[in-house]
């Protein structure tokens, strides 16, 4: 809407049907990783670093964040930005800028279009005194489907097949079927029903101590860590997912007698 010569104030509103927020805990949500819901079973996602990061541009921009919520209804988020009027013009650098990068240089500079990886990134074929090791088994726990299809696809290269859970209880049912035997184990931290830490407790307990399992979260606190290690995890990796980070992992705990190149 105008609000003086060449002056204007834009405003949007993203409403969702979720279980709503309760007006105490509201303020929580623009802190980094928080959830209305403080349990790491809990069944709902929590804000993340979005709500956060959309805060501070607001405030940077001499913008306004409003949220209206309903428990078991849902909630509405409005902002509010008095902007100026542009010029209506397409930058030649802008419209020239795709048909000047290589494929190769679009990928590096638009990461966020996909996450395969490039062939140079993929993990070579093992092969240890010229002879291919056995196939091994993974078990990624986690509650969303994206991030297991993401890890998976950056396995591929190495000799694995992978099993994928939604949540700890199913995982530790997974163990306990012992249809395969499980050679490494990416436990998500948070998820419902049951988390990742007492997934592992009760894996510890029934299956021993020699079994590696990968604790793997984007809230990388010291005490998160710590906890992880105390219940029995032998590494954590952190979301979003890097190659390196992983490679080294799966290298570290499964494929430990792969020849330095």
């Amino acid at each position: 809407s105008p609000i003086g010569q060449n002056m204007f104030t834009l405003t949007f509103a993203v409403k969702d049907t979720g279980r709503g927020i309760e007006n105490n805990k509201i303020a929580w949500l623009f802190e980094p990783f928080t959830q209305g819901d403080q349990s790491t079973t809990r069944k709902y996602e929590g804000s993340g670093l979005g709500l956060s990061i959309v805060a501070n541009l607001c405030k940077l921009m001499n913008g306004k964040l409003d949220v209206e919520s309903e428990q078991d209804v849902g909630s509405t988020f409005t902002v509010s930005i008095d902007l100026m009027q542009g010029q209506d013009q397409e930058s030649e650098t802008s419209k020239s800028f795709d048909a000047q990068l290589s494929p190769q240089q679009l990928a590096e500079a638009r990461p966020g279009l996909g996450f395969a990886p490039d062939e140079s990134e993929k993990p070579a074929d093992i092969a240890i005194a010229g002879v291919k090791p056995a196939l091994k088994h993974v078990l990624i726990a986690d509650d969303v489907e994206m991030n297991q299809v993401v890890l998976e696809t950056m396995l591929q290269g190495y000799p694995v097949v992978c099993h994928k859970v939604a949540n700890g209880q199913e995982a530790v049912d997974f163990m306990r079927e012992q249809s395969v035997t499980i050679d490494l184990i990416f436990m998500d931290i948070q998820m419902p029903e049951m988390d990742g830490y007492d997934a592992t407790r009760i894996i510890r307990k029934e299956f021993g101590a020699t079994l590696p399992i990968i604790a793997v979260s984007a809230n990388v606190l010291q005490s998160h860590i710590e906890l992880a290690e105390e219940v029995g995890m032998n590494d954590f990796l952190a979301k979003p997912l890097e190659h390196e980070q992983l490679r080294k992992i799966v290298e570290k705990h499964v494929f430990c007698d792969k020849p330095k190149t």
